[in-house]
């Protein structure tokens, strides 16, 4: 594949270079004598030495992330716990408070250059293990009064109360919420554990959470929310546009076999089907605009460089360390568990680097087929999708990609406010 693009906007069409990273204008009638040969194609290659690596992973840890029970309130249709959760003899375990003390302390004796660090509560639901929340933050106060954590909980929003809610809101907690929109898209699939609808409970404590503190509600509080087929619509949005002017991430659902069996029995569409169109609705600018920043940046200045990893690819062991309830270490919470892939160490003994070496020469080995591909150095492939490299992920990647420029290019680069903002925009 020519590592070029021809793209075409609405009034211009433009040959996007991905060696050079550089967009130039082309004339339709010279299309052809504007493109150089093919060149060779990438090379495929991790930045780091090992000695490197270490160094980073013992001074620069940013983050934990505790899954701090199995359990958890609702049953969504696409979790990727259903089977767990459908396994009778299947105990759903609870993290050990010394599993997450020993976390918090892997972390804070990891993160010297790191001017922030962040432990986030995760699950199953996180909120059923509040009084675990309580020990961990009253010995973050106790033993690093000096450099404390930002505390975070991924919730469904289900188990808020007023005890809850206060203890959060004066602890200044971010909360992540998941909520897809309205009643109809809500109680499709994010259904309790006796099969009932949750939208009414949810939404009344979010109203109760937003009436206790409206500036914190603004600051503090994000939400996710699931694009499933024939969810991802205007009126999912406009209900999301109209909630609240918070940060919103749409994310795309989780093809587990589960959930698959159960759409094609439902109504046999698929995963893939096309969403309404996000771009329209203010609420989803910000991300919108953290998504155009990387493009801004790297387009910004044209240097040939043929090295790279494709994708998205952090540092194992540093921006993300997801905690299982028995203190294995994975590489981030995008991941499959179970993958030994995956598994980076455990938090008696830290962080493996023949593991994080291990990790990197698969995701190398897998990326191999990217080393052609014009679209490379923007596509989001991570460390979640090595074992599904399908030419259908590929195709997807690319045109999500071309989709991208076209709006860079008809939106943000002729626009000098826009372009001041994104190179002020904070990359963390």
């Amino acid at each position: 594949m020519c590592l070029q693009k021809i793209i075409e906007t609405k009034d211009k069409i433009y040959l996007y270079d991905a060696l050079s990273n550089s967009i130039t204008d082309v004339d339709d009638k010279n299309i052809n004598n504007s493109r150089h040969p093919p060149y060779t194609d990438f090379n495929i290659k991790y930045h780091y030495k090992d000695s490197e690596l270490l160094n980073i992973i013992d001074n620069s840890m940013c983050s934990v992330t505790l899954v701090l029970t199995e359990q958890c309130s609702l049953r969504c249709q696409y979790c990727g716990y259903m089977p767990k959760y459908q396994n009778t003899e299947c105990k759903l375990k609870n993290m050990d408070e010394s599993v997450a003390l020993r976390s918090i302390e892997l972390l804070m004796n990891s993160s010297k250059n790191s001017k922030y660090v962040y432990v986030c509560f995760y699950g199953g639901e996180p909120l059923l293990q509040f009084d675990l929340i309580t020990k961990c933050v009253n010995y973050c106060k106790k033993k690093y009064p000096f450099k404390m954590p930002v505390f975070h909980v991924v919730t469904n929003g289900l188990n808020f109360n007023q005890e809850i809610i206060k203890y959060l809101v004066e602890n200044d907690f971010y909360l992540n919420i998941s909520f897809d929109g309205p009643r109809s898209i809500q109680d499709r699939y994010r259904l309790d554990m006796h099969g009932k609808p949750s939208f009414d409970r949810v939404f009344n404590n979010l109203i109760e959470l937003y009436k206790h503190n409206p500036k914190y509600f603004k600051t503090h509080v994000t939400f996710n929310s699931v694009v499933t087929p024939n969810t991802g619509t205007h009126e999912q949005y406009a209900f999301l546009e109209n909630l609240c002017k918070t940060d919103i991430l749409m994310i795309d659902v989780n093809p587990t076999e589960y959930f698959l069996k159960l759409l094609a029995a439902e109504q046999n569409i698929t995963v893939s089907e096309k969403i309404g169109d996000i771009y329209e609705y203010s609420v989803f600018k910000k991300p919108i605009l953290k998504n155009m920043q990387k493009y801004h940046m790297a387009l910004k200045v044209s240097v040939n460089n043929r090295d790279i990893l494709p994708g998205g690819f952090c540092i194992p062991g540093v921006r993300k360390n997801f905690i299982t309830v028995d203190g294995k270490i994975v590489v981030c919470e995008k991941v499959n568990e179970d993958n030994e892939t995956f598994c980076i160490g455990n938090v008696s003994t830290g962080i493996d680097l023949q593991k994080v070496r291990n990790l990197v020469e698969k995701t190398l080995e897998k990326t191999q087929k990217c080393k052609d591909c014009w679209a490379a150095k923007f596509c989001k492939l991570c460390f979640k999708d090595i074992f599904d490299l399908t030419n259908e992920f590929c195709e997807k990647a690319r045109n999500m990609v071309e989709k991208d420029l076209i709006y860079y290019i008809e939106n943000i680069r002729p626009n000098k406010k826009i372009i001041n903002y994104l190179e002020n925009l904070s990359t963390h």
